[in-house]
């Protein structure tokens, strides 16, 4: 009896900062989303609804029509490969035949060092016996990265001709011949020490890319989250179509590799970020830990289920802020699949909130409840103590008078518990800060 009151008061504030924090999930789904398409969301019927063939659904499930199958998934691969081809050779192009302003000169760096990465990244994962044309690709892809860099130094040594001058690279620069993916390019995050910087010229540069570095880490997370959403997705789909030893080590296979490229975009993020530490962001911005955390590579990279149904305990387990952080609209031109997903996303995170919200109320309810139960309680006990008269002279009549005094003196002191526990929770200042009434 006595923890009924001290209960509710716990479950009232946790229920507050559960949705608070449901309430930020909530946000960050609809800031990814073009609000036309909310609008549209918005009016769709939340009740369940049973099709032709007896098959319920709502709002909160996939259509499993619309999830990429196996041979749209190897598309998407393939056409994103293409697409980055096509851009890398662009890029390459543009470099060679223009002339550029100085965050032109920033940014190629940037593309080429992503490129030093691109090229680690394939020479670590070819296998130790590889063929000839395997090994033949290696060595053109090196070729061509030597000759870009190259080029790039050209244009280096003109914009920044006291760091041409220097041999401050010279060291780490040896065998850069028959090794380019590990050549130090000198942009100014290469160098820690900033008076070095200075000496060099490269102050004019460290704005520049700093800017372009948090683009970097932007652009990072929406491809973290790309390649998250893909892996599930052929996680999803390997336990319903691949069947037999054959299937599944294709299946696997392909997972590895959508893995390692999650790994790889993780570490893009992280590389960007550190590169804006080094260039002096964190002292210069005080939201630069809220703008772009630290991330978690065993913690963060991870989602919800859309497919699944919410189970006892989801409501409280939130998902990585990289879903919160740095998102991307996506509106009527995106994906079908994305969509599909952004919108269960959506639907989810706004049931939760309205979880937690009525959570809030229904505490608030049983605060009132309890202190009716113990009011009415001190009234039955106090009226059966009034039936007996303090002049009788009957022990029995006299003890359960006593008693029943007793009894309405330890409800009142419940009730008492209890109306203080209730204001408490009602005025302490996480209730202040929350407000019940948006977003809806």
């Amino acid at each position: 009896m006595r923890r009924i009151a001290q209960s509710t008061y716990d479950h009232y504030i946790k229920a507050l900062g559960q949705y608070n924090l449901a309430v930020a999930e909530y946000q960050a789904a609809s800031d990814a989303v073009d609000p036309s398409l909310i609008a549209k969301w918005k009016l769709m019927d939340t009740r369940p609804t049973q099709d032709s063939k007896g098959v319920w659904t709502s709002v909160d499930e996939l259509k499993r029509d619309q999830m990429p199958t196996q041979t749209q998934i190897l598309q998407q691969l393939h056409d994103s490969e293409m697409e980055e081809d096509i851009t890398s050779l662009k890029k390459a192009a543009k470099l060679k035949n223009h002339s550029h302003g100085l965050a032109h000169f920033i940014n190629a760096g940037l593309q080429l060092q992503q490129n030093q990465k691109d090229l680690r990244a394939r020479i670590k994962g070819a296998p130790s016996n590889q063929d000839a044309k395997e090994h033949r690709q290696i060595h053109s892809a090196q070729l061509k990265l030597l000759r870009d860099i190259t080029h790039w130094r050209t244009l280096q040594s003109r914009r920044f001709p006291a760091f041409a001058e220097s041999d401050s690279l010279s060291a780490e620069a040896v065998d850069s011949d028959l090794d380019p993916q590990n050549e130090i390019l000198g942009l100014p995050s290469d160098f820690e020490d900033e008076e070095e910087r200075l000496e060099l010229g490269l102050d004019s540069a460290v704005d520049i890319e700093c800017q372009l570095r948090q683009g970097q880490a932007y652009d990072a997370l929406e491809e973290l989250r790309g390649k998250i959403r893909l892996e599930r997705n052929m996680i999803d789909q390997k336990k319903v179509h691949a069947r037999g030893t054959g299937a599944n080590t294709r299946a696997e296979t392909s997972i590895r590799s959508v893995t390692s490229a999650k790994q790889r975009a993780a570490q893009n993020y992280i590389d960007a970020r550190q590169a804006m530490i080094v260039l002096g962001s964190r002292q210069r911005d005080k939201a630069f830990h809220s703008k772009l955390p630290d991330l978690d590579k065993n913690k963060d990279l991870w989602m919800k289920d859309p497919s699944k149904v919410l189970v006892l305990g989801d409501g409280t387990r939130q998902e990585p802020w990289i879903w919160h952080i740095g998102l991307q609209i996506h509106g009527e031109s995106s994906e079908n699949s994305m969509l599909e997903e952004d919108r269960v996303r959506w639907f989810k995170s706004r049931a939760l909130m309205q979880r937690w919200r009525e959570e809030i109320h229904m505490r608030e309810a049983d605060f009132k409840r309890i202190q009716r139960s113990y009011l009415r309680m001190v009234s039955a006990w106090n009226s059966i103590a009034h039936t007996v008269t303090s002049s009788t002279s009957d022990l029995s009549l006299l003890a359960r008078r006593a008693y029943s005094l007793k009894m309405a003196d330890y409800y009142g002191q419940r009730l008492d518990e209890a109306v203080k526990l209730g204001l408490e929770a009602t005025t302490s200042k996480l209730a202040n800060e929350t407000n019940l009434s948006t977003p809806t």
